[in-house]
């Protein structure tokens, strides 16, 4: 798992999954209205906006596999509402591609990728944030839903 989280950061994680949603589809197909993958998909991108956005105005560290160079925990904007935004707007965007593709097992793909994160990535930065910041982070944890 160390190798998957090292060399494959969430954005190349959520591409793989969303190549295999496309290209090994499972089980029978669907078809939706195209509208209502895009209105997930514009959440989905604004989540990532606002994330991102609040990391830059905090000068806060984005990069996961850099933990060290944490030095505070961004608490405003999304992230009064979700820990992990950036986490959801991947999980959102794979959402909207497999309601696209119209694949119904192909959900697979998707739940496996909300595994994967949580175990190789939410999970060891959430361990390291209780360690780096303790009682203040576990407040945050205590008031703040991990997904939404």
């Amino acid at each position: 798992f160390f190798i998957m989280r090292k060399f494959f950061p969430p954005p190349l994680q959520a591409l793989l999954a969303a190549l295999l949603i496309r290209f090994i589809p499972l089980g029978q197909s669907f078809s939706l209205p195209w509208e209502f993958p895009a209105i997930i998909l514009l959440v989905a991108i604004f989540i990532a906006l606002a994330a991102l956005w609040q990391f830059q105005r905090q000068s806060a560290n984005i990069d996961p596999h850099n933990l060290a160079k944490t030095t505070q925990i961004v608490q405003q904007g999304i992230y009064a509402y979700s820990r992990n935004p950036m986490y959801l707007s991947l999980a959102l965007g794979l959402t909207a591609w497999w309601l696209y593709c119209g694949s119904w097992l192909s959900i697979i793909w998707l739940v496996g990728f909300v595994v994967l994160i949580e175990h190789l990535q939410i999970r060891p930065e959430e361990r390291f944030l209780k360690g780096r910041f303790g009682k203040a982070y576990q407040v945050y944890c205590n008031n703040v839903r991990r997904w939404f």
